[in-house]
């Protein structure tokens, strides 16, 4: 698969669960180059002007995906977490805790 550098971007609302009102916050998700961008609404990271910021950014760096989360506007520097260990083929095969019931809902699958 190739991924290119358009960038497309795509606006949703999220709202509370369990929580007497309308309100939400509106979500923006671009995708720029190999990277994804998530922006919340009211929320930002240090370097960026309001309403244009930044909190979560998905990225393939060095073959590994990881997430960089900005959590604090006032700090400059941001949280990485890397993902390796959440991948699929790390799964233990005798995890008890492991208790998925339900209908396959691989929201990746080929349709």
């Amino acid at each position: 698969m190739e991924i290119s550098d358009t960038e497309m971007e795509l606006k949703t609302q999220i709202e509370e669960l369990d929580y007497d009102s309308d309100e939400g916050l509106e979500v923006k998700i671009t995708k720029y180059g190999r990277s994804l961008f998530i922006g919340v609404e009211n929320h930002g990271d240090y370097s960026s002007k309001d309403g244009e910021g930044t909190v979560v950014k998905l990225e393939l760096y060095q073959g590994k995906l990881q997430v960089i989360v900005w959590k604090d506007i006032n700090e400059q520097d941001p949280i990485i977490i890397d993902l390796e260990k959440a991948r699929e083929d790390n799964r233990k095969e005798n995890n008890e805790d492991f208790h998925y019931k339900g209908e396959n809902k691989d929201i990746f699958a080929q349709k």
